[in-house]
């Protein structure tokens, strides 16, 4: 819930993953680089976490972990959660 009228709106993802590299927060972003999505939150668990996907299903540029936290900081200023 939530996730679907904004997905049309997500240009690239930011995801985190956990140790044995299964997504564990994600941020949609559009093309301006603004956070439209971002979970799991308390209404929804998330669209990547929701998945069987691993790191290895995924080939993109990495972020820095201190790079995904300020996204992060930025995205539940933003998204008020």
């Amino acid at each position: 819930p939530g996730y679907e009228s904004k997905l049309h709106l997500v240009h690239e993802w930011l995801i985190e993953f956990d140790g044995r590299g299964l997504p564990n927060r994600e941020i949609g972003i559009t093309k301006n680089g603004t956070p439209v999505i971002a979970g799991p939150n308390k209404e929804n668990y998330g669209f990547w976490l929701d998945t069987n996907m691993s790191i290895a299903d995924f080939c993109d540029a990495p972020i820095t972990r201190d790079e995904f936290e300020i996204a992060w900081k930025e995205a539940v200023e933003k998204l008020k959660f």
